[in-house]
Parts: C-alpha cells; sequence; structure tokens
C-alpha cells in the first residue's frame, strides 16, 4: 500500500511539473497543454484520496519553487494546484459534474478577485489599470507578430485594425472570459478524469448525452441578446459579458445532443473524439452546435419519437 501511494504521488507531481515545463515551449499549443497541468493531481486525488493528493500537489509545488522561485510556485498553486484539489474534493463528496464546474468556478475567480483588490490597493493601482495594462501588452505582443510576419501592407493593417478590436472586445468582457476559461479549465479535468477511471472510481451526475441547462437561462439568454442589438454603454456592457458566459452553456447542450446521436448511432469512440475536435476549432460548427443548444430548449431533439404507423 505504501509502495502504491509513493508511486502515485510521483505520477500526480512529475505528471504535472512536466505537463507545466511543455506548456511553455509551444506557444499556442503549449496553451492549451496549460489547461491540462492539474489534471495528473486530480487524477491522483481521485484514485488514492485527498490526502495523497494533496500531498502530489504540495511536492509539485516545492518543485516550481525549485525551477522559478517564490513567484513561480504561487502562480502554480493558485492556477493548478487548488483548482485540481477542488475538483476531485467535490466529485469524492458525490458533487454532480456540472455543479462542480459552477461551485469551482465561483470559488476561484472570487479568490482571484479578492486577491487582485487587495494587490491593487497594496500596489496603488486600481484594478481596471491593472486590467488595461495587461490587454495592452498582449497587444502589443500580438501586433509584434503583423511585423515579423511575411504579409503585405494591406494585409498588416488588417492584421492590426482586427487585434485592437479584438482588444477593446476583451477590455470590456474581462470579467466573463475569466470566469469563462476557469470553467474550461475545471471542465477538461473532469473529461479527462472520466476517460482515466476506468472503473476505478465514478464521476457524479448526468452523462453528457442526457446533460441539459436550466431551462430558465434561457431568459437571460435572450435578454442579453436584445441588450447587446439595441442596448448602449453599460447595458450593451452587461449584456456582452452575459452572452460570453451564456452561449458556452448552450454550446454544451448542443454537444449533448450531438453525443447523445453518436451514441444511438453506435459511432466507434476514436471517431467521436474526432468529431468534438473539429466541433471545437472549424468554423462555423461551434455556431451551429451552439444553436442545436438553443433549440433544444424547445424541440427536444433527444426525445423518442414515435414511429407512425402504416
Amino acid at each position: 500500500m505504501k509502495r502504491d501511494n509513493l508511486r502515485f504521488l510521483l505520477i500526480g507531481t512529475l505528471g504535472s511539473l512536466l505537463l507545466q515545463l511543455l506548456a511553455g515551449q509551444f506557444g499556442v499549443l503549449g496553451m492549451l497543454l496549460s489547461f491540462l497541468v492539474p489534471v495528473p493531481l486530480a487524477y491522483v486525488a481521485m484514485r488514492r484520496g485527498m490526502l495523497i493528493g494533496c500531498g502530489s500537489a504540495l511536492l509539485a509545488c516545492g518543485g516550481m519553487q525549485m525551477l522559478g522561485g517564490l513567484s513561480a510556485m504561487f502562480a502554480f498553486a493558485a492556477q493548478f494546484a487548488l483548482p485540481a484539489m477542488i475538483v476531485a474534493g467535490l466529485l469524492r463528496q458525490g458533487v454532480p459534474w456540472d455543479r462542480v464546474l459552477l461551485y469551482g468556478t465561483l470559488g476561484l475567480v472570487s479568490l482571484a478577485s479578492v486577491t487582485l483588490l487587495i494587490y491593487s490597493q497594496q500596489s496603488g493601482v486600481s484594478l481596471p489599470s491593472m486590467v488595461d495594462q495587461y490587454l495592452q501588452g498582449e497587444v502589443t505582443s500580438a501586433l509584434k507578430l503583423a511585423d515579423q510576419g511575411n504579409l503585405n501592407a494591406e494585409q498588416a493593417e488588417s492584421f492590426r485594425s482586427a487585434i485592437q478590436q479584438m482588444g477593446t472586445f476583451l477590455k470590456g468582457t474581462f470579467p466573463a472570459w475569466i470566469a469563462l476559461v476557469t470553467a474550461i479549465m475545471l471542465g477538461l479535468q473532469v473529461v479527462f478524469l472520466g476517460r482515466l477511471a476506468r472503473g476505478e472510481y465514478r464521476i457524479p451526475g448526468a452523462p453528457l448525452s442526457g446533460w441539459k441547462a436550466p431551462e430558465i437561462l434561457i431568459w437571460p439568454l435572450i435578454l442579453a441578446g436584445f441588450g447587446v442589438v439595441f442596448g448602449e454603454g453599460a447595458v450593451r456592457l452587461v449584456a456582452l459579458n452575459g452572452l460570453v458566459l451564456l452561449l458556452p452553456i448552450y454550446f454544451l447542450q448542443g454537444l449533448a445532443v450531438v453525443s447523445f446521436f453518436f451514441g444511438r448511432k453506435e459511432i466507434p469512440s476514436f471517431i467521436r473524439g474526432f468529431g468534438y475536435l473539429l466541433i471545437a476549432v472549424l468554423n462555423p460548427l461551434p455556431i451551429i452546435v451552439t444553436g442545436i443548444g438553443v433549440f433544444d430548449m424547445w424541440a427536444d431533439f433527444r426525445k423518442p419519437r414515435q414511429k407512425k404507423s402504416d
């Protein structure tokens, strides 16, 4: 038993650190890898209990301290170790996976907000100014790509214009994007924990193919849509943040409809995985799937249909 615990401690610690190191080496792909950094820690907690999971998380934080110093350790603890323990802890308590995403996102965003507020007061820089500085730095880095790329004058100007518009949009919807990115990271943990379970533990809650968003959410979505189209100033800004938060929920419901039909047609797992990947990255499939999720509220695509008799 002790040897198994040691093995899992090493799996969680080394797996998480390796993913973190790889994430820093591969640009955009590295950003995607960073979403998976908490998975080994959460897996250990699910397999061997929270005590071993927390031990693995502490060892990984210690490893980051040796590799990058105290700032790297605290960043790793807040971004990866804590979310991993939250997900595993709630799942082990029998909390359904969708509520794990909700509770985890609310908790982590609240903690981050309080931390940033305290830091802004101590540094003398307001929170909006901190956000502006961060986004301006990202915009500047992106604009350098236009100067370094093989773009003609017209293409470079179009690229710069798009980046500037994106920066303005992100500035207004930054709170919603922080919540969304947090939810995505927690959701990926749940997905991979489900794939790695192999009967050793279970993920509480409905399977994806049977999941539905609460019906009441359709009204905030409709109001947010009207706010974006007809609103101005603060009203439109609030509506944009609402859409950023609500549309991914209906994308998930659309994905549930797709999963249902994949299952009914007995599509092999590897083809399903490829299909989900295409849905996530290939335009306009995300928009189509989101639309399916919205209209599923009324059409109920998964409802058994009675065959007409001749």
